[in-house]
């Protein structure tokens, strides 16, 4: 599966043909599915948008964990 992420921070599916959201690339890592991410200038980056979903994931957790320690 092919992923175009444009300039606009949209991501397209290629193979769907239509925009798609970052939860849809969680699911596809969940899932175990082969997949690709390229920029405008078809270069690689898938690693760098799994990085950043996977920061962001962290972050997320970390901020769930405070919360429940607070209360």
């Amino acid at each position: 599966m092919i992923i175009k992420k444009y300039k606009n921070r949209k991501y397209y599916c290629i193979d769907k043909s239509k925009f798609v959201v970052l939860n849809f690339i969680i699911g596809l890592i969940k899932r175990k599915e082969e997949f690709v991410i390229v920029n405008n200038r078809n270069d690689d980056i898938t690693k760098q948008v799994i990085l950043k979903l996977l920061r962001r994931e962290l972050r997320k957790n970390a901020i769930q964990k405070e919360k429940k320690n607070i209360l």
